[in-house]
């Protein structure tokens, strides 16, 4: 970007007042400091000298941080006592990164005016960013003697103390926080923390009581007291101080989290399950927050695919069914809850139900085939995602869902025509219409449509030139054709630079050696394919590793394959007949 020399002057008088560090938080309104590009004290005493100044600073503005560094450096060889320069010196080794003589030169400027405020923030923030943070602390310790009047710098002072590991130290601080500006809440909070990181559980329930004293009304006061007594293993106490804070707050979920908590942890059932129906049938919580509250429940309740206490998860499920049996938000939920239990008729029930409901927005119906599709039922999601494409004409997704699956229904031709559809709709989403790209380009490879499916391939790559995906696919269907076999190398080598260890990337690769005649190479990354498959090959990896076997006169082995992958699939063309041919070879 060009800027023009004639706004040097204003940027530059910018760039002063707008001097920070990481540890200032002081609007800028605060800041009070004499913004003159050249102190009063420092007044350069001839137009060269000031000129001289202007033009390091514009290179500074400019970021020509090596042309600033040669120009303030010549400033302070000229002048030494010129605090400012040495100042904007040390800003400069900073953005370069030389961080050792970022801080000699900001002692330098503090030494000779040892009351710019912004001078110890900057030095500060140098020996922070070095790792010296024992150094920092001595810094701003001399920094609030110098602003003993600025609770932000003293706020940072403490930060600084903590991190460097004395937390007594900060509490100290903050005690003498409160002696100047009375009881605060982020006072309160900071030092309710490191009381708890020091084990000092009854100084927090003495913090809390003296926020209460400052308004009795705060139920968030209340809040941190139950906490505080939680802390301190006084669970009874907590749940009481919780519940005054329902009672000023109604509905209040994280009173309401804090007491299943407790109960949870105590094991305790009835009171869980009587604090659960509460929140349920509750008219004053969202249910969005409902769900929130009782999900922890319900998660701690299954382990893999078994309820542990199902009887509770059942009634709790019951309950937000009855209670709010049109929300898809509570439908999802139980249908989730049902699949993960692989209750699947149960959660496909939950679904028919949402998905009959014509209140049902385009993403609760998204939402609902996704989980489907994890359930497995492609009839439905087929038929469903059909209505929903004819409800919803202008979103692509449905019509990527009902390819997915009649793809899984080996209706190929449907499943064609439903991506090509979808293609020709309006979609601002780039990534599914890449995925839609290289489904049509698989289907169509299935359906010995090449001619599309290297169209749909080229499409997809100009999308994304690095998708492993339909490298590999695209590699895989010009290799079983026999055709552009160098091109399909060089497509299937980058998906496997792309995603290592990939079988199935490797099974092509191999191929494609194996139809160049290489037999070895086309072995070598057999071999590989069959290690990162593990116990779960392929059958057509197997089918590959005897045909490759079979090149290389090992006759017997190569049978052995072959049979094995008969075993996964029996429906192979022509297997059966080249195992009969050259098992007694």
């Amino acid at each position: 970007m060009k800027i023009n020399n004639h706004l040097i002057g204003f940027l530059l008088l910018a760039l002063l007042m707008l001097q920070g560090n990481a540890f200032a938080k002081k609007k800028a309104k605060d800041k009070k400091e004499n913004t003159s590009s050249i102190p009063a004290g420092n007044t350069v005493k001839s137009l060269t000298r000031e000129a001289l100044f202007i033009n390091a600073m514009q290179s500074k503005l400019l970021g020509n941080y090596n042309e600033a560094l040669l120009r303030f450096s010549a400033i302070v060889k000229e002048d030494p006592s010129n605090y400012e320069a040495h100042f904007q010196l040390a800003q400069v080794y900073y953005q370069l990164s030389l961080f050792d003589k970022a801080e000699a030169a900001c002692m330098k400027a503090v030494s000779l005016n040892p009351n710019k405020e912004w001078f110890y923030i900057y030095l500060g923030q140098i020996q922070y960013e070095k790792g010296e943070v024992s150094k920092a602390v001595e810094t701003y310790k001399k920094l609030v003697q110098l602003k003993p009047n600025d609770i932000s710098l003293y706020m940072d002072y403490a930060s600084l103390l903590i991190e460097d590991d004395k937390k007594k130290e900060a509490l100290a601080v903050y005690d003498l926080l409160e002696k100047k500006f009375g009881v605060r809440e982020d006072l309160a909070l900071e030092k309710m923390l490191l009381y708890s990181d020091l084990k000092m559980f009854d100084k927090n329930i003495e913090e809390a009581n003296k926020l209460l004293h400052l308004d009795s009304n705060e139920y968030r006061y209340y809040g941190y007291l139950g906490d505080a007594y939680e802390e301190k293993g006084q669970k009874e106490k907590a749940i009481e101080v919780y519940r005054r804070v329902l009672k000023m707050d109604v509905g209040n979920v994280q009173a309401y989290y804090s007491i299943l908590k407790i109960y949870h942890q105590e094991k305790d059932d009835d009171k869980l399950e009587q604090v659960l129906l509460e929140i349920i049938h509750s008219k004053d919580i969202e249910v969005k927050d409902k769900l929130t509250l009782v999900l922890p429940i319900i998660q701690e309740n299954i382990f893999g695919e078994v309820m542990l206490n199902e009887e509770l998860t059942q009634k709790i499920i019951d309950e937000l069914t009855v209670s709010h049996p049109s929300d898809h938000d509570v439908l999802l939920f139980v249908a989730d809850i049902y699949h993960n239990v692989k209750k699947e008729d149960k959660a496909t029930q939950i679904i028919q139900r949402g998905l009959a409901d014509t209140s049902a927005t385009e993403i609760d119906v998204v939402n609902y085939l996704s989980i489907l599709i994890e359930v497995g039922n492609f009839e439905l999601i087929a038929q469903e995602a059909s209505l929903a494409s004819k409800k919803f004409p202008d979103n692509a997704v449905f019509d990527y869902l009902k390819a997915i699956s009649f793809f899984n229904l080996k209706n190929y031709k449907q499943t064609q025509s439903s991506y090509q559809e979808g293609l020709q709709k309006k979609n601002d989403n780039q990534n599914l219409r890449l995925q839609m790209l290289i489904g049509l380009a698989d289907v169509s490879g299935e359906l010995k449509d090449f001619d599309l499916a290297d169209k749909s391939y080229d499409s997809a790559l100009e999308i994304d030139p690095n998708n492993a995906l339909a490298l590999n696919n695209y590699a895989y269907y010009l290799s079983i054709r026999n055709i552009e076999l160098d091109k399909a190398e060089k497509m299937s080598k980058k998906s496997n630079l792309l995603e290592k260890d990939n079988a199935a990337y490797q099974d092509t690769y191999a191929w494609i050696f194996y139809q160049k005649g290489d037999y070895k190479e086309a072995l070598n990354w057999m071999k590989k394919s069959l290690n990162s498959a593990g116990d779960q090959p392929s059958y057509e990896m197997l089918h590959h590793m005897g045909d490759i076997l079979l090149k290389l006169d090992e006759t017997n082995q190569a049978v052995q394959y072959w049979e094995q992958s008969l075993k996964l699939n029996d429906q192979q063309d022509g297997l059966l007949e080249k195992i009969e041919k050259y098992k007694n070879k």
